[in-house]
C-alpha cells in the first residue's frame, strides 16, 4: 500500500477476492489520500471499519473516477446507508471526481 502513496504509472487496482481485509484497506486508504493517479479502484469483503475509513481517504483523493465494493459490509444493517450516504456525499463534493460505483451484491439498498 505504501507503493501507492508516490505511484504516478498505476490507473487500476483490482483487489476483488483477495480478502485484504479492514487492515488492508485501511492501509490502502492512508496511500488513497495522496495518490494522484489511481482511477479505478475494485474491493470486495470490506467491513464497516475498512468502508469508512476509505470514505475519509476519499476525501483527500481527487483521481478516483470508480469505486467497486463488491460483497461488502453484508451484516451491517445500521451502517449500510451510512457508507452509501457518505459515498453520495463525495460523489457530489468538487474536486471528487467518483462517478460510479456498484454495490450490487452488498444489499445496501436494502
Amino acid at each position: 500500500a505504501t507503493a501507492l502513496e508516490t505511484n504516478s504509472a498505476l490507473t487500476t487496482l483490482d483487489l476483488k477476492d483477495n480478502n485484504i481485509g479492514d487492515d488492508g484497506v485501511s492501509k490502502l486508504a492512508t496511500a488513497l489520500e495522496t495518490n494522484a493517479a489511481l482511477a479505478t479502484l475494485k474491493l470486495s469483503f470490506v467491513g464497516a471499519e475498512g468502508v469508512s475509513k476509505l470514505a475519509a481517504a476519499l476525501e483527500k483523493n481527487t483521481a478516483l473516477k470508480e469505486l467497486t465494493l463488491a460483497w461488502s459490509v453484508t451484516g451491517w444493517p445500521l451502517f449500510k446507508g451510512a457508507a452509501v450516504e457518505r459515498l453520495e456525499r463525495l460523489a457530489a463534493r468538487k474536486g471528487i471526481a467518483l462517478t460510479s460505483w456498484d454495490f450490487s451484491w452488498d444489499n445496501l439498498g436494502e
